[in-house]
Protein backbone atom coordinates (compact mmCIF):
# COMPACT_ATOMS: atom_id res chain seq x y z
CA UNK A 1 0.00 0.00 0.00
CA UNK A 2 2.46 2.11 0.89
CA UNK A 3 4.81 1.47 -2.17
CA UNK A 4 1.84 2.23 -4.19
CA UNK A 5 1.19 5.80 -2.66
CA UNK A 6 4.78 6.79 -2.81
CA UNK A 7 5.37 5.26 -6.19
CA UNK A 8 1.97 7.78 -6.94
CA UNK A 9 3.16 10.74 -5.69
CA UNK A 10 6.73 10.56 -7.67
CA UNK A 11 5.35 9.68 -11.03
CA UNK A 12 2.95 12.54 -9.76
CA UNK A 13 6.02 14.91 -9.67
CA UNK A 14 7.74 13.22 -12.51
CA UNK A 15 5.17 14.64 -15.05
CA UNK A 16 4.96 18.45 -13.05
CA UNK A 17 8.63 18.59 -13.66
CA UNK A 18 8.31 17.10 -17.54
CA UNK A 19 5.87 20.27 -18.25
CA UNK A 20 7.64 22.59 -16.76
CA UNK A 21 10.61 21.32 -18.76
CA UNK A 22 8.07 21.65 -21.95
CA UNK A 23 7.16 25.20 -20.91
CA UNK A 24 10.37 26.33 -20.37
CA UNK A 25 11.49 24.96 -23.98
CA UNK A 26 8.41 26.75 -25.67
CA UNK A 27 9.45 30.00 -24.28
CA UNK A 28 12.23 30.34 -26.30
CA UNK A 29 10.75 29.65 -29.66
CA UNK A 30 9.98 32.95 -31.87
CA UNK A 31 12.03 35.38 -33.62
CA UNK A 32 15.26 37.11 -32.88
CA UNK A 33 16.70 40.33 -33.99
CA UNK A 34 19.72 42.09 -33.03
CA UNK A 35 21.26 44.96 -34.95
CA UNK A 36 24.88 46.81 -33.84
CA UNK A 37 27.93 48.19 -34.99
CA UNK A 38 31.06 45.94 -35.38
CA UNK A 39 34.37 47.70 -34.95
CA UNK A 40 37.23 45.86 -37.08
CA UNK A 41 41.03 45.29 -35.95
CA UNK A 42 43.20 48.57 -36.28
CA UNK A 43 45.33 46.44 -38.91
CA UNK A 44 41.62 46.30 -40.82
CA UNK A 45 41.16 47.87 -44.85
CA UNK A 46 37.63 48.79 -42.75
CA UNK A 47 38.10 51.60 -41.06
CA UNK A 48 34.16 52.37 -40.29
CA UNK A 49 32.23 50.12 -38.09
CA UNK A 50 30.12 47.28 -40.16
CA UNK A 51 26.17 47.19 -39.54
CA UNK A 52 26.04 43.86 -38.77
CA UNK A 53 21.79 42.92 -38.92
CA UNK A 54 21.26 38.95 -37.65
CA UNK A 55 17.94 37.17 -38.05
CA UNK A 56 17.01 34.40 -35.92
CA UNK A 57 14.32 32.05 -36.03
CA UNK A 58 13.88 28.95 -33.03
CA UNK A 59 11.29 25.87 -33.01
CA UNK A 60 11.15 23.23 -31.43
CA UNK A 61 15.21 23.72 -30.48
CA UNK A 62 16.05 24.70 -33.72
CA UNK A 63 17.93 27.67 -35.23
CA UNK A 64 18.01 29.13 -38.44
CA UNK A 65 18.65 32.48 -39.82
CA UNK A 66 20.58 35.38 -41.56
CA UNK A 67 23.24 37.44 -40.93
CA UNK A 68 23.74 40.62 -43.33
CA UNK A 69 26.28 43.52 -43.39
CA UNK A 70 26.35 46.46 -46.73
CA UNK A 71 29.55 47.87 -46.15
CA UNK A 72 29.06 50.69 -43.07
CA UNK A 73 30.46 53.35 -46.63
CA UNK A 74 33.69 51.89 -46.37
CA UNK A 75 35.49 51.58 -49.59
CA UNK A 76 37.22 48.64 -49.58
CA UNK A 77 35.50 45.95 -51.62
CA UNK A 78 35.98 43.23 -48.54
CA UNK A 79 34.01 45.44 -46.49
CA UNK A 80 30.41 44.60 -47.59
CA UNK A 81 31.40 41.03 -48.16
CA UNK A 82 32.62 39.90 -44.03
CA UNK A 83 29.73 38.38 -41.90
CA UNK A 84 26.92 37.84 -44.63
CA UNK A 85 25.79 34.69 -44.72
CA UNK A 86 23.32 32.08 -43.22
CA UNK A 87 23.13 30.74 -39.48
CA UNK A 88 21.96 26.96 -38.61
CA UNK A 89 22.39 25.92 -35.16
CA UNK A 90 20.32 24.36 -32.01
CA UNK A 91 19.68 25.49 -28.26
CA UNK A 92 18.85 23.41 -24.98
CA UNK A 93 15.93 23.66 -22.79
CA UNK A 94 17.45 26.72 -21.18
CA UNK A 95 18.40 29.22 -24.00
CA UNK A 96 21.42 28.36 -23.97
CA UNK A 97 22.96 27.98 -27.45
CA UNK A 98 24.29 24.13 -28.76
CA UNK A 99 25.83 25.24 -31.27
CA UNK A 100 25.50 28.09 -34.26
CA UNK A 101 27.29 28.37 -37.06
CA UNK A 102 28.09 30.99 -39.87
CA UNK A 103 28.19 30.21 -43.27
CA UNK A 104 29.33 32.60 -45.13
CA UNK A 105 28.33 33.67 -48.37
CA UNK A 106 31.91 34.94 -49.85
CA UNK A 107 35.03 32.59 -49.74
CA UNK A 108 37.34 35.74 -48.44
CA UNK A 109 35.00 36.16 -45.99
CA UNK A 110 35.11 32.53 -44.72
CA UNK A 111 38.38 32.46 -44.13
CA UNK A 112 39.05 35.35 -41.88
CA UNK A 113 35.24 36.65 -40.55
CA UNK A 114 32.42 35.04 -38.48
CA UNK A 115 32.25 31.40 -38.09
CA UNK A 116 30.19 30.84 -35.27
CA UNK A 117 27.89 32.46 -32.26
CA UNK A 118 27.93 31.38 -28.73
CA UNK A 119 25.95 32.31 -25.71
CA UNK A 120 22.44 32.02 -24.33
CA UNK A 121 19.35 33.73 -26.51
CA UNK A 122 18.16 35.80 -23.68
CA UNK A 123 21.82 37.06 -22.57
CA UNK A 124 25.06 37.76 -23.72
CA UNK A 125 26.11 36.14 -27.27
CA UNK A 126 29.56 36.58 -28.62
CA UNK A 127 30.03 36.53 -32.58
CA UNK A 128 33.29 34.70 -32.93
CA UNK A 129 36.04 34.64 -36.07
CA UNK A 130 38.54 32.84 -37.72
CA UNK A 131 41.57 35.59 -37.13
CA UNK A 132 40.57 37.90 -33.98
CA UNK A 133 43.40 40.12 -35.44
CA UNK A 134 41.07 41.75 -37.53
CA UNK A 135 37.65 40.31 -36.66
CA UNK A 136 38.02 40.66 -32.54
CA UNK A 137 35.31 38.92 -30.96
CA UNK A 138 31.86 40.97 -30.42
CA UNK A 139 29.38 40.54 -27.50
CA UNK A 140 25.75 41.48 -28.52
CA UNK A 141 22.72 40.27 -27.01
CA UNK A 142 18.97 39.57 -29.18
CA UNK A 143 15.98 40.90 -28.86
CA UNK A 144 12.97 38.20 -29.42
CA UNK A 145 9.97 39.46 -31.44
CA UNK A 146 8.31 36.17 -30.98
CA UNK A 147 5.72 36.73 -33.88
CA UNK A 148 6.20 39.10 -36.81
CA UNK A 149 7.66 42.45 -36.27
CA UNK A 150 5.28 42.98 -39.71
CA UNK A 151 1.77 42.98 -40.30
CA UNK A 152 1.42 39.57 -38.90
CA UNK A 153 -0.81 40.55 -36.09
CA UNK A 154 -3.48 37.50 -36.56
CA UNK A 155 -1.66 34.11 -36.55
CA UNK A 156 1.94 33.65 -36.20
CA UNK A 157 3.85 31.59 -39.06
CA UNK A 158 4.23 28.30 -37.58
CA UNK A 159 6.91 26.13 -38.98
CA UNK A 160 5.33 23.19 -38.46
CA UNK A 161 2.25 23.99 -39.68
CA UNK A 162 0.67 21.78 -42.33
CA UNK A 163 -1.50 24.57 -43.80
CA UNK A 164 -1.24 28.24 -45.00
CA UNK A 165 -1.44 31.07 -42.46
CA UNK A 166 -3.24 34.28 -43.25
CA UNK A 167 -0.16 35.99 -44.32
CA UNK A 168 1.78 33.45 -46.26
CA UNK A 169 1.68 32.87 -50.19
CA UNK A 170 3.04 29.93 -52.29
CA UNK A 171 3.82 30.38 -56.00
CA UNK A 172 5.01 28.33 -58.71
CA UNK A 173 4.49 27.41 -62.55
CA UNK A 174 7.78 29.58 -62.56
CA UNK A 175 8.08 31.23 -66.54
CA UNK A 176 11.58 30.16 -67.06
CA UNK A 177 14.99 30.02 -65.42
CA UNK A 178 17.14 32.40 -64.30
CA UNK A 179 19.49 33.59 -67.24
CA UNK A 180 23.21 35.21 -66.27
CA UNK A 181 23.52 36.48 -70.15
CA UNK A 182 20.50 38.94 -69.68
CA UNK A 183 21.97 40.80 -66.93
CA UNK A 184 25.70 40.74 -67.97
CA UNK A 185 26.70 37.62 -65.38
CA UNK A 186 28.81 35.04 -66.66
CA UNK A 187 28.15 31.62 -66.40
CA UNK A 188 29.66 30.99 -63.20
CA UNK A 189 27.48 33.07 -61.31
CA UNK A 190 24.33 30.90 -62.75
CA UNK A 191 24.61 28.63 -59.42
CA UNK A 192 24.76 31.74 -57.45
CA UNK A 193 21.58 33.37 -58.22
CA UNK A 194 19.85 30.14 -59.59
CA UNK A 195 18.70 29.22 -55.97
CA UNK A 196 16.79 32.67 -55.21
CA UNK A 197 14.22 31.72 -58.72
CA UNK A 198 13.24 27.86 -57.52
CA UNK A 199 10.59 25.90 -59.40
CA UNK A 200 8.24 26.66 -55.86
CA UNK A 201 8.54 29.22 -53.96
CA UNK A 202 6.74 30.36 -50.03
CA UNK A 203 6.48 33.59 -48.24
CA UNK A 204 5.91 34.57 -45.03
CA UNK A 205 6.26 37.74 -42.97
CA UNK A 206 9.52 36.49 -41.76
CA UNK A 207 11.12 33.98 -43.74
CA UNK A 208 11.19 32.84 -47.83
CA UNK A 209 11.31 29.19 -48.39
CA UNK A 210 11.73 27.11 -51.57
CA UNK A 211 11.08 23.80 -52.93
CA UNK A 212 12.89 22.15 -56.00
CA UNK A 213 9.28 20.46 -56.47
CA UNK A 214 7.06 21.84 -59.38
CA UNK A 215 3.60 20.70 -58.32
CA UNK A 216 2.35 23.35 -56.01
CA UNK A 217 0.08 20.99 -53.65
CA UNK A 218 2.49 18.45 -53.43
CA UNK A 219 3.88 17.79 -50.24
CA UNK A 220 7.04 19.94 -50.09
CA UNK A 221 9.96 19.84 -48.07
CA UNK A 222 10.42 23.14 -47.59
CA UNK A 223 13.86 24.97 -46.90
CA UNK A 224 15.08 28.63 -46.09
CA UNK A 225 16.31 30.54 -48.65
CA UNK A 226 16.73 33.73 -46.37
CA UNK A 227 14.94 36.13 -43.98
CA UNK A 228 11.91 38.27 -45.46
CA UNK A 229 13.40 41.90 -45.35
CA UNK A 230 9.38 43.02 -46.13
CA UNK A 231 6.40 41.94 -45.94
CA UNK A 232 5.21 38.18 -47.47
CA UNK A 233 2.98 40.02 -50.85
CA UNK A 234 6.67 42.52 -51.34
CA UNK A 235 8.86 40.23 -50.28
CA UNK A 236 12.94 41.46 -50.78
CA UNK A 237 16.66 39.93 -49.69
CA UNK A 238 19.58 40.95 -50.05
CA UNK A 239 22.06 38.85 -51.30
CA UNK A 240 25.73 39.98 -50.65
CA UNK A 241 27.73 38.33 -52.83
CA UNK A 242 30.77 40.64 -55.04
CA UNK A 243 27.74 41.73 -57.13
CA UNK A 244 25.56 42.77 -54.55
CA UNK A 245 22.44 42.37 -55.50
CA UNK A 246 18.35 42.80 -54.45
CA UNK A 247 15.75 40.23 -54.58
CA UNK A 248 12.28 41.09 -54.60
CA UNK A 249 8.86 39.07 -55.34
CA UNK A 250 6.12 41.06 -55.27
CA UNK A 251 2.39 39.55 -55.17
CA UNK A 252 0.10 41.31 -58.29
CA UNK A 253 -3.25 43.02 -57.28
CA UNK A 254 -5.13 40.53 -58.45
CA UNK A 255 -3.19 37.88 -56.38
CA UNK A 256 -3.01 35.38 -58.74
CA UNK A 257 0.78 36.07 -60.04
CA UNK A 258 4.24 36.83 -58.04
CA UNK A 259 7.05 38.75 -60.28
CA UNK A 260 10.35 38.01 -59.17
CA UNK A 261 13.00 40.52 -59.97
CA UNK A 262 16.61 40.74 -59.39
CA UNK A 263 17.92 44.25 -59.33
CA UNK A 264 22.34 44.52 -59.36
CA UNK A 265 23.50 47.27 -57.17
CA UNK A 266 26.44 47.45 -60.10
CA UNK A 267 24.86 49.93 -62.79
CA UNK A 268 26.27 47.82 -65.64
CA UNK A 269 24.37 45.14 -65.02
CA UNK A 270 21.01 44.91 -66.48
CA UNK A 271 17.59 43.71 -63.94
CA UNK A 272 15.70 40.26 -64.38
CA UNK A 273 12.70 39.34 -63.46
CA UNK A 274 10.95 36.00 -63.71
CA UNK A 275 7.01 35.43 -63.19
CA UNK A 276 5.44 32.66 -61.46
CA UNK A 277 1.89 32.40 -62.32
CA UNK A 278 0.38 30.14 -60.35
CA UNK A 279 -0.05 31.23 -56.62
CA UNK A 280 -1.85 29.91 -53.57
CA UNK A 281 -3.32 32.14 -50.39
CA UNK A 282 -5.10 31.14 -46.95
CA UNK A 283 -8.48 32.32 -49.24
CA UNK A 284 -7.86 29.37 -51.73
CA UNK A 285 -8.64 26.35 -51.18
CA UNK A 286 -5.62 24.95 -49.90
CA UNK A 287 -5.64 24.71 -46.40
CA UNK A 288 -5.19 20.81 -46.75
CA UNK A 289 -1.83 21.10 -48.63
CA UNK A 290 0.99 19.07 -46.82
CA UNK A 291 4.01 21.51 -46.18
CA UNK A 292 6.75 19.83 -44.11
CA UNK A 293 9.11 22.73 -43.67
CA UNK A 294 12.53 21.67 -43.24
CA UNK A 295 14.87 24.14 -40.70
CA UNK A 296 17.72 24.29 -43.38
CA UNK A 297 20.41 26.75 -44.95
CA UNK A 298 19.73 26.81 -48.90
CA UNK A 299 23.70 27.58 -49.27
Amino acid sequence: MLKNVLLSILSFFILIFNGVSASANNDFDGRYNSKFQFRMGAASVCPRTLPIEIELQVTNNKIVGTMFNNGGGNSHQFCKLYHNGSLKGSVDNDGKIISLSVKQNDGHSMQYSSFKISGKLDGKLTLLSRNSRYHPPHKFSLEKRGSSKKANKVQTNDLNSNRLNKNEIICSDRNRAFNPSTSNFSNSSISTFEKYFPETIKLTNDFIYFSTNKNIEAKHNWKVLGANERDYDKALISEASRVHTVFRYTLQRRRDKLIASMTPRNSYRRPQSIVYSKCLTVADNSQNIKNDIICLTAI
